[in-house]
């Protein structure tokens, strides 16, 4: 009894990953085919589309759709079918205030409507009916190129889906670049009312969404979104993580533990695309390098960098430019999505089941997941020591009194 004890604290040990069905790329491998150099060109693209069209890829100007051409002209030679979501974004005075600098690129920049675009593509094999959806946005705003602010993210998705072309996956998997992020989440909110107003039965073949924003800051944190509240708990009006949100927290850390590489949790509730799936009640999870926060003492400890400066400080600026993204992280946090998104496509998943991490990958020790339970005995101890201490020092106090 106490081995079988022990061996649940051990837990499963770290890099053990299953090289999935017949056919199915390992992770090894899947890791391996997404390079610096291939999120790179991606990246140089993006760029080359703010320069063309007036230094930003915002929503609603050519900037943006040159980099919806390029998406699409990778996807297409990758063999993917890729289909462009067109809808529109309502553009009031405030947002113009807001993001509009007010230059003219042939679609006019003027309070009103805009029409924009979401990229989605799927895997040509694999169960529809339990779809892995990882997507990241791939508008700016118009202050900036927006090469960290999201080029970064969106290489990141492409290079992965070009990664996974071919091989073969259980479940199907779905890439998306979503339009008008910067205007309240509009492009993947747009997309899930979408389905669920016109095809709920393909919304609820959704099993899991992955988020990709800013995963290239040149001050970077390793950050995965937490979630099972073990960071703090959520911020008002934030929708908590849904049930199975967990399992994608274990499979980011159990990637980064078996590659050496320190990370850290942040509050789901960031403002990025992961919080219209929350919202929806899909289970979410993702990864962020860090935008206007300033890194600590500790981080510095665990990256490298600058303590009290920005993890981006071109954040939203025209200097977030390519010489804003560090390569090295950008690689690493495309690696460990790849290894993730593969690692969910070539399990089983109950769809009347909460999610669990990956087939045959590590999962946290029975330890760990006792862990809140002990944390709070712990404390609730400590409170009755000290209310029983209180209660003999009053009690020693009456009696000399007597």
């Amino acid at each position: 009894m106490l081995g079988v004890l022990l061996s649940l604290i051990a837990g499963a040990p770290a890099g053990a990953f299953p090289a999935g069905p017949d056919g199915a790329a390992s992770t090894e491998e899947i890791t391996r085919a997404v390079t610096a150099e291939q999120l790179e060109s991606h990246l140089r693209a993006f760029q080359d589309a703010a320069d063309a069209h007036g230094g930003d890829r915002a929503t609603g100007t050519a900037g943006y759709r040159a980099s919806v051409d390029h998406v699409v002209e990778r996807l297409r030679a990758a063999g993917y079918d890729p289909r462009v979501q067109v809808f529109t974004v309502p553009y009031d005075e405030d947002h113009e205030h807001d993001h509009d600098h007010g230059h003219d690129d042939g679609e006019g920049m003027a309070a009103g409507p805009r029409v924009t675009y979401n990229v989605l593509a799927d895997t040509a094999t694999g169960d529809p009916d339990s779809t892995v959806v990882v997507g990241a946005h791939l508008d700016s705003v118009p202050e900036s190129p927006g090469l960290n602010d999201n080029g970064s993210g969106a290489a990141g998705v492409l290079a992965i889906a070009e990664a996974l072309a071919g091989t073969e996956t259980r479940n199907r998997v779905r890439f998306a670049w979503w339009g008008a992020e910067e205007i309240n989440l509009n492009g993947s909110g747009h997309y899930v009312s979408d389905l669920r107003a016109n095809d709920p039965a393909a919304f609820d073949d959704i099993a899991l969404y992955l988020n990709l924003d800013m995963i290239g800051s040149p001050n970077y944190g390793r950050f995965l979104y937490d979630g099972d509240s073990s960071w703090g708990g959520w911020h008002d009006g934030s929708p908590e993580a849904p049930a199975g949100s967990d399992a994608i927290e274990v499979a980011f850390e159990s990637y980064f533990e078996s590659v050496g590489l320190a990370a850290e949790e942040v509050p789901i509730d960031d403002g990025s695309d992961h919080l219209v799936f929350a919202g929806a009640g899909i289970p979410v999870g993702g990864l962020f390098t860090g935008d206007s926060g300033e890194k600590t003492r500790q981080q510095v400890d665990l990256y490298g960098g600058r303590a009290g400066t920005d993890y981006d400080p071109c954040y939203h600026d025209a200097c977030d430019d390519l010489g804003n993204v560090d390569l090295q992280v950008l690689e690493e946090m495309s690696d460990a999505t790849a290894a993730v998104v593969l690692g969910f496509a070539s399990s089983e998943i109950d769809d009347a089941a909460t999610l669990r991490p990956p087939d045959g990958w590590p999962r946290r020790s029975a330890l760990e997941e006792l862990s809140p339970v002990l944390t709070g005995l712990m404390v609730w101890g400590a409170v009755v020591a000290v209310v029983a201490g209180v209660a003999v020092a009053v009690r020693r106090r009456a009696r000399a009194h007597r």
